[in-house]
Order: structure tokens, then sequence, then C-alpha cells
């Protein structure tokens, strides 16, 4: 019985948590099922779409028993959604993140699987990015991804701290890598995903296939588009953190420092990293002052009404 239950396990578990995306769903849909690796499951969580989401997923959950269909009732904030289909994803050997509005090359999760398969030391595996426009026509091809390929834990937590597009968030990543990570898997705040992607980078190496074959969709509705401070990144995040006073940046050095003691590292390359760290401080202390002076506005506002409604009774 137990046999036959691991034979059931997809190898790959592509997990899609999706907003509003009846526009683009279908078509990543059909990019994930026209791979040539076809070993693998697709969970779909609706976090409460009020567009057609909801029958495009059952329409496909329908149609291809590899597909699961899961929707929340309320919008419980994207990043609560992405742990979801994680935790609701079988037990496979893999696991990956997949964009509701992005595509694939037909070859892209075998070359990505077969990396994997062969380096038993690389944590996830991804290929080069081209940006898209809405479309699908080709808006720029560049590397997007951070220089993971480096052989001490030190050297790659630099280049990570160096990059901010976070593209190995949608890698094919070890799923026992995942489970070694302290839970939940994404927490509530900005660059949530930085700091995930930071600890993978402790644990192993990344590699990058030197070709495009993930195609990521551009254009002007994408919460990166939308959102231009880290505070209102953060309330988009977390809505439940809306109205409180955060300090993002501040958050994110903490959260950084934090990683370095999480993962077991040689005492040296543990130093290297905590020295990095005063580095990172050097780039960004305009951006912790700023944290500072916002978190203050936002205070004396809060002050301001709590007063008015006092005065008010």
């Amino acid at each position: 019985m137990k046999d036959r239950m691991q034979r059931m396990t997809p190898r790959i578990s592509i997990g899609i948590p999706v907003y509003n995306g009846a526009k683009y769903l279908p078509e990543a849909l059909e990019s994930v099922l026209a791979q040539t690796y076809q070993d693998f499951e697709i969970v779909i969580c609706d976090n409460g779409s009020t567009d057609q989401t909801k029958e495009i997923g059952e329409r496909y959950a329908q149609k291809d028993p590899r597909i699961r269909f899961y929707r929340n009732e309320t919008n419980v904030g994207p990043l609560r959604n992405f742990n979801r289909v994680f935790e609701l994803s079988s037990d496979s050997t893999y696991f990956k993140f997949a964009p509701h509005d992005d595509t694939y090359a037909p070859e892209y999760l075998e070359r990505c699987i077969a990396v994997l398969d062969e380096h038993p030391d690389v944590i996830l595996c991804n290929s080069r990015i081209r940006i898209v426009d809405p479309r699908g026509n080709t808006i720029k091809e560049n590397d997007l991804s951070v220089n993971g390929d480096l052989p001490h834990p030190s050297e790659r937590f630099l280049a990570i701290l160096n990059n901010a597009k976070c593209f190995e968030l949608f890698a094919v990543i070890r799923r026992k890598a995942l489970l070694q990570m302290p839970p939940p898997l994404l927490h509530y705040y900005a660059h949530a995903d930085g700091i995930l992607i930071t600890r993978l980078g402790l644990l192993g190496r990344f590699h990058t296939i030197d070709e495009p074959l993930y195609f990521n969709r551009d254009y002007k509705e994408r919460s990166g588009n939308t959102y231009k401070t880290y505070q209102e990144y953060t309330y988009f995040l977390d809505p439940l953190q809306r109205g409180h006073i955060v300090f993002p940046r501040w958050r994110m050095g903490r959260e950084f420092v934090r990683s370095i003691g999480l993962v077991p590292l040689p005492f040296k390359e543990r130093l290297r990293c905590y020295g990095h760290m005063c580095r990172w401080v050097k780039w960004y202390w305009t951006s912790l002052a700023w944290n500072l002076v916002v978190a203050a506005r936002t205070a004396a506002q809060l002050l301001a009404t709590a007063a008015a409604r006092v005065i008010k009774h």
C-alpha cells in the first residue's frame, strides 16, 4: 500500500495562488499542461476572486484529475494564499509556485528537474527570464536571477542581498529544503519572498539554465507596478496590518540577520554573513531613516484621529 501511494504521488507539485486572474489563468494552465514533463499536479487556490476565476478553475479541475481547485471565501491576503497552496500540495519531491499570469516553454520543467536530479547540492533551479507584454510579445530578455551558483554560503548571501527581483521564488525547489524553513513558509511582511530565498541560499546552491524558458508577463495592473512604497506593499501583502505602524525596511534587516542564525553554518561563514549585513545597513541607511519618518507621521495621524474621537464624544 505504501509503495502504491509513493507511485501515485507526483514528483512535482505546482501551486497557483490567484486573485481575479481570469484574463490570464487559462493561458498559464495550458502552458503547464503542455510541458514535456508530465508527472505533476496543479493546486489552484482562488483568493476570493470576484471575476470568472472560480469557474475557470473548476472547469480545468473537472477536465484533468491532476488539477485540484480550492477557494477562500474571503481574500486572506496574497502571502497567506501562497502558503495555502503549499500546504494543500502533495508530498512531492519538488515544488513550484507558478504565477497565474506567467507561462513557460514546453521543456521548462523537464530541464529544471534534470538539473536537480543530477546535482543533489542544488536547492532550486530556474531558467533565464523573458519579460513579455500582455499579449505575450517580448519586451526584453535578460538574466534577472541572483547569482546563487557560488560555493560558499556567505557569497550566496551577499549575492541575494544585492538582488531585489526574487524570481527564485518561482523556481523548481526541493520540497525538503522548503520544509526546513520555519512556518509559515512566507511570513506576513514586505520582501518575505526575498527572505525565503535568502534562507534557501544559505542551505545550498541555485542553478540558472542559460536560456529563457520562463516568460514573465509585465502589465500595468501587476502588484509590483501598483504599490510604490514598502509601507503600501506591506498593507497589500497583509491586510491585517493596515492602519498599524510598520517598519518594513527594519523588519527586512531583522529577518536577514535572523536567517544567518537559522541555518547551520561554519563559524567563519556565519561571521562573514554578519559582516555583509553591515554593508547592507550602509546601502539602505536612507531607507531605514525614512521608515522612521513615515512611522512618526503615521503615529501622529493615529493620535490625531483618536483625539478627535475623544473630543467628539
